[in-house]
């Protein structure tokens, strides 16, 4: 159905020798989702679970780092408080 769709614009176009700037754009804008959702079609969700779990991970991290500041500054009483 892409095909006959791109098969018409050009036959179109061809035959009026004339293209606007919104007939550039549009078409390179359907080729374009096109690309982008066979990428999404192969990779799916798992980059927003990589990105999701990734992100658990690295709020853990920083939260073992603030915990291991916050006893260091306990046990330190030369502080302004």
């Amino acid at each position: 159905m892409e095909l006959n769709y791109i098969f018409k614009f050009v036959t179109y176009n061809k035959v009026d020798c004339i293209m606007s700037s919104y007939d550039f754009f549009w078409a390179l804008g359907d080729g374009l989702d096109n690309m982008l959702a066979l990428f999404y079609d192969n990779i799916g969700n798992i980059f927003n679970d990589f990105l999701l779990i990734f992100g658990f991970v690295l709020f853990g991290y920083w939260m073992r780092l603030q915990s291991k500041f916050i006893k260091e500054a306990a046990n330190n009483p030369n502080q302004i408080k």
